[in-house]
């Protein structure tokens, strides 16, 4: 029968892979930034105006009670998540993808840009990331 005796060291969170490793931050430019606070304000502007436009038909609904007694009243809640769903077109999906689009074509022009031609490394430049501009 044989023995193993052995001794385990640098184990732990002190290790030098432990201490090296740095936890990933995702890059992100300038104007994505931007227009990710404009559309998160844009979003809480459709909920309030809903909620407001929402009111005013509860309001309505009960201030003219006699000339609509053919139509059932409607619940705060359902009213507003219709109108909600009637201002869906404030912030639209075709925004972030036309955004990307653009970002490619500019990336494409960058690659085929003859003033980014390096005589040292005879190559044009390239374009690795959409937010390279």
């Amino acid at each position: 029968m044989h023995e193993v005796i052995a001794i385990c060291c640098y184990t732990g969170s002190d290790t030098k892979l432990v201490l090296n490793s740095a936890k990933f931050e995702p890059k992100k430019s300038k104007l994505m930034s931007e227009v990710d606070k404009i559309v998160i304000e844009v979003f809480i502007w459709q909920i309030i105006i809903a909620l407001v436009c929402s009111l005013f038909n509860t309001i309505l609904e009960s201030s003219y009670k006699e000339v609509t007694q053919y139509i059932p009243a409607s619940n705060f809640w359902i009213t507003a998540m219709t109108w909600w769903l009637l201002m869906t077109y404030f912030i639209p999906i075709s925004l972030m993808v036309t955004m990307e689009m653009v970002k490619l074509f500019q990336g494409s022009i960058l690659v085929r840009d003859e003033a980014g031609y390096s005589n040292e490394y005879k190559c044009f430049t390239s374009a690795n990331n959409t937010s390279v501009n």
